[in-house]
């Protein structure tokens, strides 16, 4: 019984407050859950800060010529990937933790879904956290995770906000759906990888500075080859 394995799991939801998503076509797919704590968002950020030596500068795929370009002009932003087989260690805890708490959001968003099979689905790549600044010019054309035949086992993206905007800035666009979610601290968002949940982000236009978290989530193993890792295996 889908409903019944998913409320015994998620008796740790309380401490979200889920948001329904307006949207011109019902239903949309998305999650969003404004997560209480902010002090996980908080850590986050540190993280980055504190690790300057890993980051690096952030591109866009030009699929006119097949390939990554970096124009600070189009996209201005730093991230640092946080590697799955880093997740473990003791030093990534403020990593750590967020993905703790987005496993709730991830609960609550398959109590709307049942049908999907939960035990399957964790960290399915290395995520990133970025640091965007102000472009002069606009590169937001719609995109897609699964554009690509190797990240078909990616099911779900997911991104948070680590701060908060001012004056609807640092928004999310999803271009189906016909919403926009604004960027404010804490709030996070779950959607389908594919074509159907197409979406850009446009950062800001003045001089604030955006900080997100965002990845994927999927399959963990295909047959005996392991290719993600679980949520049981970042608690233990």
């Amino acid at each position: 019984n889908f409903n019944h394995e998913l409320s015994e799991k998620s008796n740790m939801v309380k401490d979200l407050i889920s948001i329904p998503v307006e949207t011109s076509h019902q239903p949309s797919f998305i999650g969003l859950w404004s997560i209480k704590n902010s002090e996980i968002c908080d850590k986050v950020i540190a993280f980055f800060q504190d690790n300057e030596m890993s980051h690096s500068e952030v591109g866009f795929y030009d699929y006119a010529d097949n390939s990554v370009k970096y124009d600070k002009e189009m996209v201005n932003a730093k991230q640092m990937q946080a590697k799955l087989e880093d997740l473990q260690s003791d030093g990534y805890d403020p990593i750590k933790n967020y993905f703790l708490m987005l496993e709730k959001c991830f609960l609550s968003y398959c109590e709307s879904w049942p049908t999907i099979q939960t035990d399957r689905i964790g960290v399915s790549r290395n995520c990133s956290i970025v640091k965007y600044l102000k472009s002069k010019k606009e590169f937001n054309d719609y995109n897609y995770h699964r554009k690509s035949a190797e990240n078909a086992m990616d099911l779900f993206s997911f991104k948070t906000y680590l701060n908060s905007l001012e004056n609807e800035k640092g928004n999310t666009e999803f271009y189906y759906q016909g919403t926009s979610i604004n960027h404010f601290k804490g709030l996070t968002i779950i959607w389908p990888t594919d074509w159907t949940h197409a979406s850009r982000f446009i950062p800001p236009d003045d001089d604030s500075i955006s900080y997100t978290i965002n990845g994927t989530l999927g399959y963990t193993q295909v047959r005996d080859q392991k290719i993600g890792l679980s949520f049981d295996e970042l608690r233990d």
